[in-house]
């Protein structure tokens, strides 16, 4: 195989509140290399260029109730460097969901992993599995903090590493920006039958993974202690 034929994917998914958080501008670039780009052409090709944006459109539709496309779809190839860069852009409307004590969360997902991910059929036969190979995929999802705002994780870093598949995922903040990184590089293109056992095992530790929760606290949103205890009483 030559270097051309990995299917190189980098997203970035970044969310970007408004001040009082009622609005969220959600930006999504997705930079397609090699035979990824190759399968992007494909995809643009065959589907009408509008009709494609309103399939994305109901993607994010079928996570947050309030999605408006806010800028076209904007798409780039560079054919010197084998690259399809696909940009898009929505406002999201009151996308958070409220917990007790002033939290406030945005469930998010790496679905460009989950493409590689899924449980192999027969699972328990011990059977050989074909999987995507190779595949090189890297999801950045990103939460712009707006001042006051205060992010109420923790920074971590996790790796999962089978036969046919490494996976890393990597959380913190760094000044305004909290970031989740998910990391999946496939290794083999096949998984031999006595290692179906492992790599299944490894693929349900990756689906617990990629998918994570913002968490943040606003100032002046926070209850006091006595005021959560008092929830809780109730």
């Amino acid at each position: 195989r030559t270097p051309a034929a990995v299917a190189k994917w980098r997203i970035e998914e970044r969310y970007t509140p408004d001040a009082d958080g009622h609005h969220v501008r959600l930006e999504v670039v997705t930079d397609a290399g090699d035979a990824a780009a190759e399968e992007m052409r494909n995809r643009l090709a065959q589907v009408d260029r509008a009709k494609l944006q309103d399939q994305y459109r109901d993607f994010y539709g079928k996570r947050f109730k309030n999605v408006r496309v806010a800028e076209p779809m904007q798409v780039r190839d560079d054919a010197a460097s084998n690259h399809v860069v696909v940009t898009e852009t929505y406002d999201l409307g009151d996308p958070w969901q409220d917990l007790d004590g002033g939290v406030h969360m945005i469930d998010t997902e790496a679905d460009q992993i989950e493409n590689f991910i899924r449980m192999p059929e027969g699972e328990g036969n011990h059977y050989p599995v074909a999987i995507g190979y190779p595949v090189e995929a890297e999801q950045r999802i990103v939460l712009e903090l707006p001042k006051g705002w205060n992010w109420g994780g923790e920074s971590l870093h996790k790796s999962v590493e089978a036969p046919g598949l490494s996976y890393s995922l990597t959380t913190g903040r760094k000044d305004s920006e909290v970031s989740f990184v998910h990391a999946y590089h496939s290794t083999a293109a096949w998984i031999d039958g006595k290692d179906t056992g492992r790599y299944v095992d490894a693929l349900r530790q990756v689906n617990e993974l990629v998918s994570r929760r913002f968490l943040v606290t606003r100032d002046g949103d926070q209850l006091s202690r006595d005021d959560r205890l008092s929830r809780l009483v109730k």
